[in-house]
């Protein structure tokens, strides 16, 4: 929460083992990356990649398929930890029965230590916006923060700054 607090105009989102997303602040929320579906896993990274999941970012084939090997192969990790988590367990029977890709991914054995990621963001107010996206791992809590930031000196900082705001959602799921 202290970096959630501390990183007001960075948008920043909390997510757990299984890619819920947990917490962001309204930096994140400006960002308005993905589009409500109402579905129950709406809220979670992976399945709004996996599911195709109306979203305004976009990625290039070798950057989208390298996102996608990153979160299936912790979304495995995290299904190998917690055993006995009906929502996990739930959330990878959907990936695997709608998801031929993550089916494929989710069955190969893969470690992945960190991970960096650039997409662009279709944003309905300023266009589009290069991010960068950096995951950082909570220690002792087996959450990751996902950081969004624009590419220091370009055009996007000055857009990126337009978009976002400053306070704290706890507890609230948004739009992967």
């Amino acid at each position: 929460m202290r970096l959630l607090e501390r990183l007001g105009r960075t948008a920043v989102c909390l997510c757990d083992a299984a890619w819920n997303v947990v917490a962001f602040n309204d930096a994140w929320t400006a960002l308005a990356c993905g589009v409500p579906t109402g579905h129950a896993f709406d809220g979670n990274v992976a399945w709004r990649t996996f599911g195709d999941a109306p979203s305004r970012v976009s990625r290039t084939a070798e950057r989208a398929a390298g996102f996608q090997a990153m979160l299936a192969a912790r979304l495995r990790s995290a299904s190998l930890r917690y055993p006995a988590d009906a929502s996990v367990a739930a959330l990878v029977d959907e990936l695997r029965s709608t998801s031929r890709a993550f089916d494929t991914l989710g069955r190969t054995a893969r470690t992945v230590a960190a991970h960096e990621d650039r997409a662009v963001l279709r944003h309905p107010g300023v266009g589009d916006v290069v991010l960068d996206c950096d995951l950082l791992a909570v220690p002792g809590d087996d959450l990751l923060a996902m950081v969004f930031t624009a590419g220091p000196g370009s055009a996007d900082v000055a857009r990126l700054g337009e978009i976002v705001g400053g306070a704290i959602r706890v507890g609230q799921t948004g739009p992967g």
